[in-house]
């Protein structure tokens, strides 16, 4: 038995009698897209974007229950649940000739879900064959952490008539091996859409340990803060760089900067500054969203950031 075919019983395993009757009955009625071809597509978007046109809006939603979407989910998607989705399927995406792509767990419910929309009248609408499984288990990336509904790579949000896709990505990042994630989710929604990529780094003041100052007047030279914070830069700069030289590929440069200042404001006007339409932060991943990487500021940096924030935990090793 071939892998894939293990895997269609394993699932099917986990559901009644009835249910995949009716599911099977709902997949012969609706298109499906394998992961493979879905990426294939996203990689003709790209190509449309770097030649300076804009694709056609493209949907991607998770229909699963709000725990799921919660606990790990596809990078990239916007979650409207099964149980609204009919409800609420009309204020996102008004036109029926719009391109939607679901997904569930396994690809059952999304079928079900592609033939409501269907009966609706909506005419380009497919399931992700394999659902967040057969995503996952593919070695595909996946996101944990806060999620941003809004936010979403695969598709177009359409807002007074705008359109937005996080053409300049920024990384914040704080040099420890617990950001590389942050970083490398950058490059998976980077590449597709041709963005940018620039690494962030806030050096803030070294605090001084008590009694350092005393100790400073029996020898320590007069500048001595300046040397070290000279020192911290040059180390700072030169890991920045080893960074973004190790994360550059022939699709994606990834530049970085260096800010003398606190945390989170400096970030937040960095961010600004660059013009960036999307703030990646990476997270401890031990005890949950609760314990950023970095620490208490990142929750800052999602309530003062005046774009989408992205909060990525590392997979388990």
């Amino acid at each position: 038995m071939s892998r894939w075919l293990r895997y269609c019983a394993d699932m099917a395993a986990d559901h009644s009698p009835r249910f995949l009757r009716l599911s099977e009955r709902a997949r012969a009625e609706i298109v499906e897209i394998s992961a493979s071809d879905f990426e294939q597509e996203l990689s003709t978007r790209q190509s449309v974007l770097l030649s300076g046109r804009d694709p056609s809006p493209l949907y991607f939603l998770d229909v699963r229950e709000d725990h799921e979407w919660l606990a790990e989910r596809i990078p990239g998607a916007t979650h409207l649940g099964r149980g609204i989705l009919e409800r609420d399927i009309e204020k996102l995406a008004p036109d029926p000739e719009t391109e939607i792509v679901l997904y569930c767990g396994g690809g059952y419910r999304s079928a079900l879900a592609a033939a409501a929309l269907g009966q609706m009248g909506y005419t380009r609408v497919r399931s992700l064959a394999g659902g967040f499984r057969g995503w996952k288990e593919s070695g595909r990336p996946t996101v944990l952490g806060e999620p941003q509904p809004e936010l979403s790579h695969f598709r177009h949000h359409h807002t007074e008539e705008q359109t937005m896709t996080p053409k300049h990505i920024i990384v914040a990042t704080d040099l420890t091996e617990l950001s590389l994630p942050a970083v490398q989710m950058a490059k998976s929604l980077a590449e597709p859409l041709g963005s940018r990529i620039t690494l962030v780094h806030v050096l803030e003041p070294a605090p001084t340990p008590p009694g350092l100052e005393a100790f400073a007047l029996e020898g320590m030279p007069l500048d001595w803060e300046e040397r070290l914070l000279h020192g911290r830069s040059e180390a700072a700069s030169q890991r920045l760089a080893d960074i973004a030289a190790a994360q550059s590929t022939p699709k994606v440069q990834v530049h970085w900067r260096l800010l003398q200042g606190r945390m989170p404001d400096a970030m937040i006007e960095e961010v600004k500054a660059l013009e960036g339409d999307l703030l990646i932060v990476g997270t401890h991943g031990r005890k949950g969203v609760s314990h950023f990487l970095l620490g208490s500021v990142a929750e800052k940096l999602m309530r003062g950031a005046t774009c989408p924030v992205l909060v990525v935990r590392p997979t388990a090793s």
